[in-house]
């Protein structure tokens, strides 16, 4: 028997010609706006002068296509936001972890003291001079064994 696998299964169907419902109803609404809009200014210029609604209009009509068409890395706008908001309100836990830290005890005799931060168990501590900083390196790859 041969089956017929569909394609594409993650992209939308295309409801109202080249749009699926989602940019539709992106793009009908800012035009709905604005189409709102410019009858309230064509009915009373003196309280809403039309130089305003074109600017307001525009930045409708840009924002409606944003929402509608892009995408960011794969994600489209709203989601983005939905992402961005829900981010933002979530709890968040933050960590910090001392780790070892080194110091140089004496300077004028090369010594060097690493001490393990409270996060082990038992605190190892290793001096050594500068020709044998080999087996300092050793110590430290192997974590003491």
């Amino acid at each position: 028997m041969n089956f017929i696998l569909p394609q594409f299964i993650d992209m939308e169907t295309k409801v109202v010609g080249p749009f699926t419902l989602k940019q539709f109803v992106y793009v009908g609404a800012g035009g709905g706006i604005s189409l709102f809009l410019y009858m309230i200014s064509t009915s009373n210029p003196q309280s809403f002068p039309p130089i305003a609604c074109v600017a307001i209009v525009a930045i409708i009509m840009l924002v409606a296509f944003s929402l509608a068409f892009v995408r960011v890395g794969g994600i489209t706008l709203p989601v983005l936001i939905k992402h961005s908001f829900l981010f933002g309100l979530a709890p968040k836990i933050y960590l910090w972890k001392k780790f070892p830290t080194a110091k140089i005890v004496n300077p004028n005799q090369g010594l060097i003291k690493i001490e393990k931060g409270p996060a082990s168990k038992k605190a190892d501590r290793v001096t050594t001079k500068k020709g044998e900083l080999k087996k300092l390196r050793n110590y430290l790859e192997t974590k003491g064994n």
